[in-house]
């Protein structure tokens, strides 16, 4: 994949997102996957490392104008969306 190929943009209700695929490509990456697996308390890591901070920010008070909460399952929407772009199936 080349460089400009893994800088990709998606909606995810509303909010665009502007997603580095390289970062998919990391061995920490793996690492904090794996580990949000058995501690859910790693996901916004996880997501951070996917989106940035300030992107990640963005997003989050999104969810906390629309629904007064950003959640687990608003988080899981976002993650899955970032994930067809990887591994794109439809």
């Amino acid at each position: 994949m080349e460089e400009k190929d893994t800088i990709k943009k998606i909606k995810v209700d509303g909010v665009e997102l502007t997603v580095d695929l390289k970062n998919v490509d990391d061995m920490d990456f793996l690492e904090l996957s794996d580990r949000v697996q058995k501690d859910i308390t790693a996901y916004p890591a996880l997501l951070k490392m996917l989106i940035g901070e300030e992107t990640y920010s963005k997003v989050r008070e999104h969810y906390k104008k629309k629904n007064g909460k950003f959640t687990t399952n608003d988080a899981s929407n976002i993650f899955e969306n970032i994930l067809k772009l990887v591994d794109p199936k439809d």
